[in-house]
């Protein structure tokens, strides 16, 4: 059985991840929130592993108008379960993504997945250690 208030601080990593991705001021402040040894996967590309490559990823996505300050884009994250680990310090969070953008003038939806992140809590704070992703494009 997890602690409430793990729950929720869980929840409210999966929760602020999704508002740095659009609104990220550096890249630090949204490293801040994986492990330096993180794995991002999302289904049939190559994963980004560790702070370098997911700093990489973030700079990547900004060039290509994907997602990041400044763009119309925003990662909506729905039914989340936290699904608590064999040990204390480590859990899983599942959820569905909607990542919506504005498109002539009016709101669309760019695409949508699913998120399995295997969190761990380290030094008092639960941090993302790898991100699987599946997602669907238009």
């Amino acid at each position: 059985m997890m602690d409430v208030a793990d729950e929720l601080s869980i929840r409210n990593l999966i929760a602020r991840v999704a508002w740095l991705t659009d609104h990220w001021s550096t890249t630090a402040e949204y490293l801040a929130n994986y492990t330096s040894d993180c794995v991002w996967h999302l289904e049939g590309t190559e994963p980004y592993v560790g702070h370098q490559g997911m700093g990489q990823r973030l700079e990547e996505m900004l060039a290509a108008g994907v997602c990041g300050p400044g763009l119309p884009t925003r990662h909506c994250v729905t039914s989340l379960e936290v699904i608590a680990g064999a040990m204390p310090d480590e859990a899983t969070a599942r959820a569905f993504v909607i990542m919506t953008t504005m498109k002539n003038g009016e709101p669309a939806i760019e695409g949508y997945g699913e998120y399995r992140d295997r969190v761990v809590r380290r030094d008092g704070r639960w941090l993302i250690a790898h991100r699987h992703g599946t997602a669907f494009w238009k």
